[in-house]
């Protein structure tokens, strides 16, 4: 259930947070679940069970006059119709949310729902129409808006909370798994290659030789083949990492720290949140007494006082 094609997951939640505080925070990280087809899966289970429980006990406001057969047919109709509007206004919300605080992805979930409700009173009203025409012409708009409210309410929470929990359980299981070491494979021709023209005395190990190439390689992996595998700049974003590459953008959840060490010689860390390819670096700028680089892509990452001296060393003085 935990595992993904496209990324390994490497950090935990802040044990320091209560249960209930955690889910609230990881509303920043949810729109990275909430279209994961064991989500979906959850999401479409909550509204078949809530159908039947609907057609069972019959819906707030609708006439008793459809039989068991005809409410759950009606029931069904409507579920399959909100269900994707739903869902999909769900994702959206947390997607265009994700750099919000916390409170504000909530308070935007929660207007996110009234909203939904609106166009589903629509959908459960013209199909009520068709079941029961008569019927329909004397029903009270307001009696099929508590309906619907009634029913996505909760369908809501428990789709975001099932998203929440989904990064919270993905982050505990890698946080306390670690990270699993790579196989080391032997390619004698790249060890003698390596080894040719080295002074003696000097020469390396088969392990002394891979062990960068390997770490480097098992974070590339991590990164699907839509973006690439050539990197720009690393920015951290709350749990997750986000990897700028020069076609496009990747989140991975994963400490950073991990990240820096398995990318080793490609690039430094030039901030508490930011780690730069060096064949990227076009030029070192001073903006706003502030110094940053630029990098592939017309991107500006900045330089804390503390790496200044480190980057200053590793930049060619050409390109500063």
């Amino acid at each position: 259930m935990l595992g993904r094609s496209n990324a390994t997951y490497d950090a935990g939640i802040d044990d320091s947070a209560t249960h209930s505080s955690g889910i609230i925070a990881c509303l920043r990280y949810a729109h990275h679940e909430i279209l994961d087809p064991s989500v979906v899966a959850v999401s479409a289970a909550v509204i078949l069970i809530g159908a039947v429980a609907l057609a069972v006990f019959g819906p707030i406001g609708i006439d008793d006059s459809l039989g068991p057969g005809r409410r759950l047919a009606f029931v069904g109709a409507c579920s399959a119709l909100c269900w994707p509007l739903c869902h999909s206004l769900g994702a959206c919300i947390l997607r265009l949310g994700q750099s919000r605080p916390p409170a504000q992805i909530a308070l935007a979930c929660a207007a996110g729902v009234l909203f939904t409700t609106v166009p589903c009173t629509a959908i459960v009203f013209t199909t009520y129409w068709m079941f029961e025409p008569d019927v329909a012409a004397h029903l009270a708009i307001g009696d099929i808006y508590l309906n619907v409210t009634v029913a996505v309410v909760p369908y809501s929470l428990l789709i975001y909370y099932a998203a929440c929990l989904r990064v919270r359980l993905r982050a505990a299981a890698s946080s306390s798994a670690g990270t699993a070491p790579a196989a080391r494979i032997a390619d004698p021709a790249a060890i003698s290659a390596a080894d040719a023209g080295r002074e003696p005395g000097h020469e390396h190990s088969t392990e002394q030789l891979l062990q960068p190439a390997v770490a480097e390689a098992r974070f590339l992996a991590r990164l699907p083949e839509s973006v690439g595998r050539d990197v720009v700049y690393l920015q951290v974003h709350g749990h997750y990492i986000n990897v700028v590459t020069t076609t496009g953008t990747h989140s991975i959840l994963m400490r950073f720290a991990d990240a820096v060490a398995e990318l080793g010689d490609l690039g430094i860390q030039v901030h508490r949140s930011y780690w730069c390819a060096l064949r990227h670096v076009a030029a070192v700028l001073r903006e706003e007494e502030r110094t940053v680089l630029r990098v592939t892509g017309g991107h500006k990452v900045p330089v804390s006082r503390t790496y200044l001296n480190t980057v200053r060393g590793a930049i060619p003085p050409s390109v500063r």
